[in-house]
C-alpha cells in the first residue's frame, strides 16, 4: 500500500514510524507543516515529522497551503493508494477530498462523535473522563464529521497528564492505523455515520485558558493542571507575580474563606480554598525559576495562611 502521510508534531511520529517498519506499507510522500521559529531559538526548525522523514530518506514537502496547485501536484505525482492524516495542522480541501474520496484516513484523538475539534485530549482530561481513545475516520467536509471506520479505547489513569495520555494515544493510533489499512476495504464496508445528536466540540487552547478559576471545585482545578500544565499552564497571581502550578491534588473541606484564599501552609502542600474543597498545590514554579516541590519553595518564599491567590476573574 502506497501512503501519503500528513502529520507534524511528535504525536504523529508513531504512525509514520509504523509505515516505515511495516513491509507491506510504503510512505511514498510525507506532508508536514512549514519550518517555523520554535522555542527560544531565533532560527527556523522543521517539524518533528519532517526531521524524521529526512533522517529516513523519505520524500517530504512542507507547503504553506496544502491545497495550493503545487502541493496538490506533488501529492498526485506520488500516486498514493491512500492518504493518512494525524495532527497535521491544515484542513484538507475540496480538490483533495474529491480526488481521493474515501481513501483519506484520519486518526482523531477521541471517541467520536465526542470531542471533535482541536483539543480532544485536553478536553477529556479537563472534563474528568475515565475513558478515551482514538477514532479512525474518513475525511469529509466539516470538522471531524466523516464516517468512523473503527475505534480503540483506553482507560485514563488518575496520574495521567497531557504528556502521558498523548504518548499512549499516539501509540494506540499507530496500532489502529495499521489494523485498518491492512483491511481497508473491509472497514469501509462497515463504516458508520456519526450521531449528530451526540456531537461535542472542542476549540483550540489559548494562553487565556491558563488562569485557574478558584470558584470551581478543587477536582476541576486538578484536571486543569493535568490537561494544561505543559502549555499554557495552570497559573495564578500573587503580589503582582504569576506562578505556575505543576502538581496538585484535591481534598475535602469547607470553610468561609473567599475562593483563592491560602488556608494552610505545609511542606507537603499549599491548601487553597475553592468553590468546593481544598486545592492542594504540591509543586509550583515562581517567575524565572524552575518548578520545585512546595517544601523547597517555602525555604526561600515564606507564606502565611490568609493571603489571596488571584485566578481567573479576580482583581
Amino acid at each position: 500500500m502506497k501512503v501519503a502521510f500528513f502529520g507534524s508534531p511528535v504525536y504523529a511520529l508513531p504512525c509514520l514510524d509504523a509505515l516505515v517498519e511495516e513491509e507491506d506499507m510504503d510512505p511514498v510522500l510525507v506532508v508536514t507543516q512549514p519550518d517555523r521559529i520554535r522555542g527560544r531559538k531565533k532560527e527556523k526548525t522543521p517539524t518533528p515529522v519532517k526531521a524524521y522523514a529526512l533522517d529516513h530518506g523519505l520524500e517530504v514537502i512542507s507547503p504553506e497551503d496544502v491545497n495550493s496547485p503545487e502541493a496538490i501536484r506533488r501529492i498526485k505525482e506520488a500516486d498514493p493508494t491512500v492518504l493518512v492524516v494525524i495532527a497535521y495542522g491544515q484542513m484538507i480541501g475540496k480538490e483533495l477530498r474529491q480526488t481521493y474520496g474515501e481513501d483519506i484516513l484520519n486518526l482523531h484523538g477521541s471517541l467520536l462523535p465526542k470531542y471533535r475539534g482541536a483539543s480532544p485530549i485536553q478536553a477529556a482530561l479537563l472534563n474528568g473522563e475515565e475513558e478515551t481513545g482514538v477514532s479512525a475516520m474518513i475525511v469529509r467536509k466539516g470538522l471531524d464529521a466523516g464516517e468512523v471506520l473503527a475505534r480503540a479505547r483506553i482507560k485514563i489513569h488518575e496520574e495521567d497528564d497531557l504528556e502521558s495520555l498523548e504518548d499512549r494515544l499516539s501509540l494506540l493510533s499507530a496500532d489502529l492505523m495499521v489494523e485498518v489499512l491492512r483491511d481497508y476495504e473491509g472497514y469501509l464496508e462497515v463504516k458508520e455515520d456519526q450521531n449528530e445528536s451526540l456531537v461535542t466540540k472542542t476549540r483550540k487552547v489559548t494562553k487565556e485558558d491558563a488562569y485557574l478559576d478558584f470558584t470551581k471545585p478543587a477536582k476541576d482545578l486538578v484536571n486543569h493542571v493535568r490537561a494544561l500544565k505543559n502549555w499554557p499552564g495552570a497559573k495564578f497571581d500573587y503580589l503582582g507575580k504569576t506562578y505556575k502550578v505543576h502538581g496538585a491534588s484535591a481534598l475535602e473541606g469547607a470553610g468561609p474563606e473567599e475562593p483563592g484564599t491560602l488556608v494552610s501552609v505545609e511542606k507537603n502542600g499549599l491548601g487553597v480554598r475553592t468553590g468546593e474543597g481544598i486545592f492542594l498545590i504540591t509543586s509550583l514554579q515562581a517567575p524565572g525559576k524552575k518548578a520545585m516541590a512546595v517544601g523547597d519553595f517555602l525555604n526561600g518564599n515564606p507564606l502565611e495562611a490568609g493571603v489571596l491567590f488571584q485566578g481567573k476573574g479576580q482583581d
